[in-house]
């Protein structure tokens, strides 16, 4: 592992408060001084002490997100292959698919790992979660979705967040309206977001 990476991406270090951040911060801190060679151990470590958790807790989420790296497809702090600490995090989203962090995280793994799928998948379920929030990745998700069936409902989700920015709201409306202006049930979507509503999960659960 990349121990001064590690730290830096880590930040200001805060004693964890619940027990498990405690045992992630030993196993992570043993890997940190040890000499051998790759990281799988740890993350099967790491997955067993998640593994009878129903809740992700903060303190222990500040500790995991650094073993990503700052910007992800940028660095690389685990000696691990790519697949490797792609199914990590993606064990860990289909355990908390509640925490929109740590869902971007194993997006942005997976298409680290050459998963295009499954980065498409969980990106849309981070978006789905507050679409408010964006992930931390320098990452063009817009053209990973491009011909996909979650396309549309993310420009829906973009169109309703620029709401409150009237120009905005009347340039992206309509240009929504000019690519979809022979499909008639995308234009009353379009119309309907643009007025408040809701965006519906148009593809269904992801």
């Amino acid at each position: 592992m990349d121990r001064q990476l590690y730290q830096y991406c880590l930040g200001t270090k805060n004693r964890p408060r619940t027990e498990r951040g405690k045992a992630v911060q030993q196993l992570i801190s043993a890997a940190l001084n040890s000499e051998t060679d790759g990281d799988d151990a740890l993350l099967k470590a790491l997955a067993a002490v998640l593994s009878d958790s129903s809740v992700l807790e903060a303190d222990t989420f500040q500790l995991l997100k650094p073993l990503h790296g700052c910007g992800g497809s940028e660095s690389y702090v685990l000696e691990v292959d790519r697949a490797v600490e792609s199914g990590f995090w993606k064990s860990l989203a289909a355990r908390f698919p509640g925490h929109q962090g740590l869902v971007y995280i194993a997006a942005d793994a997976a298409l680290l790992a050459g998963d295009r799928e499954a980065a498409r998948r969980l990106f849309i379920n981070g978006v789905r979660l507050d679409p408010s929030t964006c992930p931390p990745y320098a990452v063009d998700w817009q053209e990973l979705l491009r011909g996909t069936e979650w396309h549309f409902e993310y420009r829906l989700h973009l169109l309703a967040q620029s709401r409150g920015d009237d120009q905005t709201l009347r340039e992206m409306s309509a240009e929504l309206a000019s690519e979809c202006h022979d499909e008639p049930d995308k234009l009353r979507l379009i119309d309907a977001v643009a007025r408040g509503a809701a965006v519906p999960q148009l593809a269904g659960p992801a």
